[in-house]
């Protein structure tokens, strides 16, 4: 120590005063060594006094900044200083805010002694400073951010504050809504703010409403639901008024057109032509429109809770609970009973024909399964006529097929058996008559061309007759005259044609055989002029009931939807269809074609 400390008895008062004092001082020469520190410094900044006294503050603290240095040396030239808040970075890292003070003391030869530094640690204060500031300014976003309107009011009904979308619904500024009342900025609001706000300070309770809102003039309208929350002081009276106004526009658009959608459903329900039935998983109707009521005889709401069983013939009562027990497990949207014909029972017993349509619904109280049920009894008398027409309309077909047969079989038989005849016999008398003319007769070669006029005729009139009706299928059988058109295809040269017959009656009903000629001859036509084959084979067999016949070839193909447009095919299906038989085509381009024709061996 200085002999300066020695001679001054206000220097020891001085220094034992730093050492009592209980708040966080020391006192330092003008080499800033240590002179003496409180209690509570050393406390702070973990040193202890005795092992300080005398050291020099940079040597004890080294990570003391320039900055600080320079408010020692000001101090040390007699300036007083003073900060409400400063960071003091320790060499560890650690951060610590301080609020601190630097007075000279004593005085010798015009300046101080040293100094005094007084430091209070503020970090805690500080550290709550700084959270409650973050708070705020995250409140204040989350308020002025939120996409609820956020007022305060006073108990006049002025606002203190108003956040972002406030404005933005008002198409003005937060800050303008200050100081004026609700009523002069939500002119539009269709409440009575007053009534609001005399129950709200009666009662200390929240109040709500919802309203539309129409300010500013042209804005959209909104639908707002509004919260009113009072707020109370530290002594719980009501000072001011929370006001939470939420756009509910979209939500009670969309209510309205839920609510819209449900009554347009409702009625096309009720006034649906089809009778709609909705069961649960054991059976009891839930829901039944009215053309259900109508169609099944019962009063308007008497199905209801009732087991749709009494909709059904009992004989199928027991069948349908299985069936709806499968329905139930995997619902899904089909037909019901498809190839069946359905039945259903009214109230007073009576059956009627109906068709049915299932679908599924997913309610809070379980799946429901749905049918939709028709009345078809009009459309199955209507079905019965139209049968009963096409019958009669094949019965006069296969009439008139049978006539043409006939009468081709006829004139066919006339012009070969009589016409054909007289020509033949014709041409043998011309023969006698040239062989009793002189050979040098001029008339012999006028006659020669006249028999061979007439041969030429015979021969067109045996090919007609052929083609209306082969002799040959009349004399000697199915079999024999399609394998003489098999023939006949050979002697084009350009196909082998291989047929086979199995168990085929020697007799066999007259129109059936045409048919299964025809279908042969029109077949075997194609396959000489289109199929480009090299070979065919021909197959007739029966099997006692039907007549099969297969005609097979390795040709070209082609598109038999496109050819049944034709009139061969069409001819084919007609003779085949009028018969009772079917008719089979098989083809595509590049793989051949196979006719496979069946017919009853007796029209019934």
């Amino acid at each position: 120590m200085t002999s300066a400390f020695d001679s001054s008895g206000q220097t020891a008062i001085l220094q034992a005063l730093v050492r009592e004092i209980p708040i966080a001082v020391a006192m330092f020469d003008r080499e800033m060594r240590y002179v003496q520190a409180s209690d509570r410094w050393c406390t702070d900044y973990g040193c202890d006094a005795a092992a300080v006294i005398g050291r020099s503050q940079y040597d004890v603290f080294p990570e003391v900044s320039e900055k600080w240095k320079e408010f020692h040396r000001r101090g040390l030239a007699g300036e007083s200083l003073r900060e409400e808040e400063d960071l003091f970075v320790r060499a560890d890292g650690q951060r610590t805010w301080v609020r601190w003070e630097i007075r000279p003391w004593g005085s010798k030869n015009g300046r101080p002694e040293g100094i005094l530094i007084f430091a209070e640690e503020i970090t805690k204060r500080k550290l709550a400073e700084e959270a409650l500031t973050r708070s705020i300014r995250e409140y204040q976003d989350l308020v002025n951010h939120s996409p609820d309107g956020i007022a305060r009011l006073d108990l006049e009904g002025r606002y203190l504050f108003a956040n972002h979308q406030m404005g933005e619904w008002a198409q003005c500024r937060p800050e303008d809504f200050v100081a004026k009342t609700i009523g002069s900025v939500a002119a539009g609001f269709s409440v009575s703010w007053a009534e609001l706000f005399r129950r709200i300070i009666a009662t200390g309770r929240r109040e709500s409403a919802e309203l539309i809102y129409l300010f500013p003039p042209g804005a959209p309208q909104r639908i707002l639901d509004i919260r009113l929350v009072p707020e109370f002081d530290p002594g719980r009276s009501i000072c001011s008024i929370l006001l939470i106004a939420t756009d509910v526009t979209k939500q009670r658009t969309a209510e309205r057109e839920l609510r819209d959608r449900e009554s347009m459903i409702r009625t096309l329900f009720e006034t649906a032509s089809q009778a709609i039935f909705a069961v649960d998983k054991t059976g009891i109707v839930r829901i039944a429109n009215r053309m259900a009521e109508e169609l099944f005889g019962y009063q308007h709401g008497e199905l209801i809770g009732q087991n749709h069983d009494l909709l059904l013939p009992e004989h199928a009562r027991e069948k349908h609970r299985a069936l709806r027990e499968s329905y139930m497990a995997a619902p899904r949207r089909r037909p019901m009973g498809i190839g069946m014909e359905l039945e259903a029972r009214r109230k007073d017993g009576s059956m009627f024909p109906v068709e049915v349509s299932l679908s599924h619904l997913t309610t809070g109280d379980g799946p429901l399964a749905v049918a939709f049920v028709s009345d078809v009894t009009l459309r199955k008398q209507q079905e019965m006529v139209l049968l009963e027409r096409e019958r009669e309309l094949r019965r006069l077909n296969f009439v008139l097929l049978s006539a043409e047969e006939e009468t081709s079989r006829r004139i066919a038989r006339e012009l070969h058996d009589d016409i054909n005849q007289q020509l033949s016999f014709l041409s043998i008398e011309i023969g006698k008559a040239v062989r009793h003319l002189p050979e040098a007769s001029p008339l012999i070669p006028q006659m020669r061309s006249y028999q061979a006029k007439i041969q030429e005729v015979t021969a067109g009139i045996r090919r007609i007759s052929h083609e209306m009706h082969p002799a040959i299928l009349d004399d000697l059988g199915l079999s024999a005259a399609i394998e003489s058109l098999c023939l006949e295809l050979e002697k084009t040269g350009h196909n082998r044609v291989h047929f086979e017959a199995q168990d085929v009656p020697a007799s066999i009903e007259r129109t059936v055989a045409s048919c299964i000629y025809r279908v042969s001859q029109e077949s075997l036509r194609n396959i000489a002029k289109h199929a480009d084959a090299n070979e065919a084979r021909v197959r007739l067999s029966c099997d006692g009931e039907f007549l099969t016949l297969e005609i097979i070839e390795s040709g070209i193909g082609f598109n038999p939807e496109a050819q049944r447009r034709g009139l061969g095919m069409h001819s084919m299906e007609e003779r085949v269809r009028l018969v009772n038989g079917t008719l089979t085509v098989t083809s595509a381009p590049g793989q051949g074609t196979r006719i496979l024709a069946r017919v009853p061996v007796a029209i019934r």
